[in-house]
């Protein structure tokens, strides 16, 4: 199955290039129940195989799979225009769910998120309890993470936060693409802005 095969490329990925982020979900797939998701493709500014030439050898597998596999995935949006984005943001940006309690792979102890945010997007600071890395899978952006200097960080490297850690981002240049593991409480709780 296709999506089994996601999982083992996110898995394969973890191991070699993010070790760090072993621990925060189990990498055996039989641990999950699977739910089929909801084709819901993203919006038209993002374009994941754009993404592609924008890797390293190490995430190109990953990031391939998920372009090849991009209008069968439940793709979603946390914000509207009623949060304050506007309409360009949210038609170049995007996430989806592949572990969580609702993702395709059912765990009520862990997510592990993709998310896209198109070139030049600004994403305003915010907080939430888990704790997360972000995987930078392709392109790049520049983290603004409480108490650290503003940091480029490009595909092949990461980002950790902890729970609470204020962090903003700038997608100059971008776009971004990245794998982001958490773990904690409320993991499908909204973050809070600001």
């Amino acid at each position: 199955m296709e999506f089994d095969a996601l999982f083992e490329d996110i898995t394969t990925l973890v191991s070699k290039g993010f070790p760090e982020a072993t621990a925060y979900f189990d990498q055996n797939r039989a641990a999950y129940d699977f739910q089929d998701p909801t084709p819901n493709e993203p919006p038209r500014g993002v374009d994941l195989s754009a993404c592609i030439p924008l890797t390293n050898d190490l995430t190109r597998p990953l990031v391939t799979q998920i372009a090849h596999l991009s209008d069968r995935l439940n793709w979603q949006q946390t914000y509207s225009q009623a949060d304050g984005f506007s309409r360009d943001f949210l038609n170049n940006y995007a996430w989806l769910n592949v572990i969580s309690p609702d993702g395709m792979f059912v765990s009520e102890t862990a997510r592990v998120t993709i998310g896209y945010w198109g070139q030049g997007l600004q994403y305003p600071e915010h907080s939430h309890a888990p704790e997360e890395i972000y995987c930078i899978l392709a392109g790049s952006a520049v983290f603004h993470s409480e108490g650290h200097p503003p940091r480029l960080a490009r595909a092949g490297e990461m980002i950790h936060h902890t729970p609470h850690q204020k962090h903003a981002l700038d997608m100059t240049p971008g776009p971004l693409l990245a794998l982001i593991p958490w773990r904690g409480d409320g993991l499908v709780v909204k973050s809070n802005l600001k």
